[in-house]
């Protein structure tokens, strides 16, 4: 029988747990603990060599804990093995014994799932050092977006305190100045990012072409999307929380399709937004309404229906890598 590892990778912000099942869980076990930095990573590919394990005949599987496993994932892409990247509802499948918690526990269940569930498995994308950069140059201004909006409505509450001494509202004032400069700074860097590699540029300027896609829109979307080969409009649509999903259930639950409000709420944001721009200044767009209107339709309903349209349009620029030249109507 032909040797094949699966390895289950438990990851933490300081170290990683390892479990390493030969030939799927009626196999032999090997454990391992290793600091989750370069050396760290460097004595775990040591290891898997000891132990016979190579890239063609390995199966790895990481779960996905954020920034903490960005490190792991890149070294170990470099070198030229493949890491599958799991959710983190994964373990639930393979471990109804809930009350236990122990890394190496986690680890064997991962190399548990890695083996039940080898078939479903894809591995992470390789990532765009470029395309990163943008992405948390998008996310910085946006975590400085919402405290900027944060102190701008406390310093509405300040204004109506009888009590408020003028150190307490010369901070707010200096902050709101600060932040407001580092906002405009974060934004003249992404444009100039764009602007230097030619080879986001153009994905961006297939974006902008869709009525309703702005500058920040178009970050974000590009950002989500880079590793994407095809678009799905179903599988968007419902990942940001706009496709009317049915709700139904024998004679008890029978009401009309809705949406989930859940998914990227960030993009189901810029989405609302940039629905409501074209919903004022695209002709088609505005007898659309109109018409929906003298229908009966609530103008949420009809928001919902333009932002699908947005998301379809936004699908098929991607897919065709043209921008976007054909109307309303035959977007449909």
């Amino acid at each position: 029988m032909k040797k094949h590892f699966f390895s289950g990778i438990d990851m933490s912000a300081d170290s990683f747990n390892v479990c390493l099942l030969k030939n799927g869980p009626g196999g032999s076990r090997i454990d391992g603990a290793f600091r989750n930095t370069k050396a760290g990573i460097q004595k775990f590919l040591t290891w898997l060599r000891e132990n016979g394990v190579t890239c063609d005949n390995s199966t790895l599987v990481v779960e996905n804990t954020g920034v903490y496993d960005d490190l792991f994932i890149y070294l170990l892409q470099r070198k030229g093995w493949t890491v599958c990247l799991l959710p983190t509802t994964a373990l639930k499948r393979v471990s109804p014994e809930h009350r236990k918690k122990t890394d190496e526990y986690d680890a064997f269940k991962l190399a548990e799932y890695a083996f039940r569930f080898k078939d479903t498995l894809k591995p992470a994308p390789v990532a765009d050092a470029e395309v990163e950069q943008l992405r948390i140059l998008y996310q910085t201004r946006q975590i400085l977006v919402g405290d900027r909006s944060r102190l701008l409505a406390y310093q509405k509450q300040m204004k109506r305190q009888i009590f408020a001494s003028k150190a307490s509202v010369l901070a707010i004032e200096t902050s709101l100045k600060s932040l407001s400069a580092q906002i405009l700074k974060l934004e003249r860097e992404m444009w100039a990012h764009i602007r230097r590699h030619k080879h986001i540029q153009r994905r961006y300027d297939l974006l902008k072409s869709v009525p309703g896609v702005g500058k920040l829109t178009g970050v974000l979307l590009l950002t989500l999307f880079w590793n994407k080969e095809r678009l799905d409009i179903k599988q968007v649509a419902s990942w940001f929380g706009i496709a009317p999903h049915p709700r139904q259930s024998g004679t008890s639950l029978l009401s009309k399709p809705r949406t989930g409000k859940t998914g990227r709420k960030d993009a189901r944001s810029m989405l609302k937004m940039g629905t409501r721009s074209v919903m004022q200044t695209e002709p088609e767009i505005i007898l659309y309404k109109e018409q929906k209107l003298k229908e009966g339709k609530h103008i949420r309903v009809i928001e919902n229906n333009v932002a699908n349209k947005i998301v379809r349009w936004v699908c098929g620029v991607w897919n065709s890598n043209e921008p976007c030249h054909f109307g309303w109507k035959n977007a449909a």
